[in-house]
């Protein structure tokens, strides 16, 4: 039997555009008590300039759900959006900052000269860098998987944040299509390299810049594979690049399949060690979102894979591989629900403070985490959490049913942790003027999980 939560919603409004002030409207509690769970939903207000775009701009990159940040410096929270471009835009989005003042997200900058044609993956280096991949599916005629899609020639970056500003580099000398993006020390020379969907690889140089070698990897790498990882997934002390396919009607055991590389030093190339097909997997599904971690913590790394499917709704679900120490993974777990909702990657953290990774997905608001046909009408969250048994399978969190937010307007969860607690934040941008949009965040902060 489900228990009831209580929800406590926090009104704020924050008018923030070069200058920061701030004005209380209300605090109010609009739901009693029932059991230990509690979700705290916090709105904070801010009129954000336009910087001479469209409005909707500001709207593509605050929907994106795909590379946005939440991190720490100096014990100072920040909220980093990534510009997106929507489907038939010809103009591209720009990067937003927002920083927490008193638990509020206040705006705090926009990086209009820093325009993004759709930010789809990035990885965390450490805590103040980050990369991103853009991959706009706009405005060129490309192929790959022999199907002809349409798509934005993008940008990768290395994303470095300090106090209350944020510096981006480009990395890439040639634009490209930046589906996935990864890093890891491929030469070993103690500077990490850049791997995407794509033959070739950029080397970082010893001053910090990158250069490009060509076809390092297999001709049908950059065509199929739309989801990398490096790390060391052998336990041999060397980084393997994993690469899951896509769907390609041609390889059609790719759909549910992953091939590993390891980089030759000497020839600089990389040669295939391994290529595996999940038979527990059914349906279309391609790969699109990647990480190596020891998930059961026996001291071996394994692979999580999520994979997308056809249709509006991109139904998505992950698959487990176990490692062993040697150069062979075991099928072990498939998670999710393939039409059910809607997803778009997924997160690695301890929910329940057991030492254990769960997984969290990021979500637009679609199928079932949507009550309604409409924003307003509510969310359910249970679908978003799955929790680590400790052996390596996840089960969907059902403890407490997590539903509320009757009123709110979140288009997107994103997860992170804040206090302890597993917290989604979200938002809404909304025309205002030709000088400024008006952009709601909502915050979840779930407490006794």
């Amino acid at each position: 039997m489900f228990k009831k939560i209580l929800f406590v919603i926090i009104g704020i409004l924050i008018i923030s555009c070069e200058k920061e002030t701030t004005d209380t409207l209300y605090t109010k509690e609009i739901t009693p008590s029932f059991g230990k769970t509690e979700l705290i939903i916090t709105k904070s207000v801010n009129e954000i300039p336009l910087h001479g775009k469209n409005w909707m701009r500001i709207s593509e990159t605050t929907h994106n759900s795909h590379g946005n940040m939440i991190y720490e410096i100096d014990g100072e929270r920040y909220q980093l959006n990534s510009g997106f471009g929507y489907l038939g835009e010809a103009e591209d989005s720009h990067p937003i900052l927002f920083k927490e003042v008193n638990g509020l997200w206040e705006y705090l900058k926009s990086f209009p000269e820093i325009g993004m044609e759709g930010v789809r993956n990035h990885r965390v280096i450490n805590e103040t860098t980050f990369v991103w991949g853009e991959a706009s599916e706009n405005d060129r005629s490309i192929t790959y998987a022999n199907i002809t899609d349409i798509a934005r020639p993008s940008n990768a970056w290395l994303v470095k944040v300090i106090k209350d500003d944020v510096i981006f580099t480009k990395i890439n000398s040639e634009t490209d299509w930046f589906h996935d993006i990864s890093y890891g020390d491929l030469d070993n020379d103690g500077l990490f390299d850049i791997v995407w969907n794509s033959n070739h690889v950029y080397f970082q140089n010893q001053d910090g810049t990158f250069r490009l070698e060509r076809d390092v990897f297999p001709g049908t790498a950059g065509t199929v594979y739309f989801t990398i990882e490096i790390g060391d997934l052998f336990g041999d002390s060397q980084p393997e690049i994993v690469m899951g396919a896509y769907l390609d009607a041609e390889y059609d055991w790719q759909k549910r399949g992953f091939i590993v590389y390891q980089f030759n030093q000497e020839t600089r190339k990389m040669e295939e060690v391994l290529r595996k097909q999940n038979p527990l997997l059914q349906g279309d599904l391609g790969g699109n979102h990647t990480r190596i971690i020891d998930i059961n913590n026996d001291g071996y790394n394994d692979i999580v894979m999520g994979r997308e499917g056809p249709g509006v709704e991109h139904g998505q679900t992950i698959e487990i591989w176990i490692g062993d120490g040697t150069t062979d993974l075991i099928p072990y777990d498939v998670i999710g629900n393939y039409y059910k909702f809607f997803m778009t990657g997924f997160e690695l953290m301890d929910v329940n403070n057991d030492s254990f990774l769960d997984i969290v997905f990021r979500s637009g608001m679609g199928g079932s985490i949507r009550l309604g046909s409409r924003f307003e009408e509510g969310f359910r969250l249970n679908d978003l959490i799955w929790i680590n048994d400790g052996t390596g399978k996840f089960n969907n969190y059902n403890s407490t049913e997590l539903v509320g937010g009757e009123g709110t307007t979140l288009e997107k969860f994103v997860p992170y942790m804040k206090n302890g607690n597993l917290s989604f934040f979200g938002g809404l941008t909304e025309y205002l003027n030709g000088e400024f949009a008006k952009v709601t965040t909502w915050d979840v902060e779930i407490k006794n999980l």
